[in-house]
């Protein structure tokens, strides 16, 4: 339990595979994700940049591939050609050639979030 209100629970498929939710909860969230981007992005399309408040950034964090077509493309792109480089890569590299390519396939999207973190940190109020 990681608080008062949420509970972790563990799914044993029929075959022996484990699971952390059902698919059922997939599609629950995933509707929940279209739901909370589609709010958000409603949000900001009427807001004056000024009358955006920090709640309103906070609940876009995660999301904001979403907000935008153009994001939400380039997000897909990219993680295409990572998956592509993995398995291009699996069959001529050890595992940990492979970790590595990970790693600097995976940099760009880590520097951004890195990004991303210190912004939303830069707007906190932090006293």
């Amino acid at each position: 339990q990681f608080s008062p209100n949420i509970q972790l629970a563990l799914y044993v498929k029929t075959e022996g595979v484990t699971s952390w939710s059902t698919n059922d909860d997939k599609a629950h969230f995933k509707q929940e994700l279209v739901r909370d981007a589609r709010r958000a992005g409603r949000l900001l399309a009427i807001q004056s940049p000024e009358d955006v408040s920090q709640d309103d950034i906070f609940n876009c964090i995660g999301i904001e591939h979403l907000l935008s077509l153009d994001k939400a493309m380039r997000t897909m792109e990219c993680r295409r050609n990572h998956v592509r480089r993995i398995m291009e890569a699996q069959d001529r590299c050890s595992d940990e050639e492979l970790g590595l390519v990970s790693w600097n396939s995976s940099a760009p999207t880590r520097n951004r979030a890195l990004k991303l973190a210190a912004g939303y940190w830069s707007m906190m109020d932090v006293k």
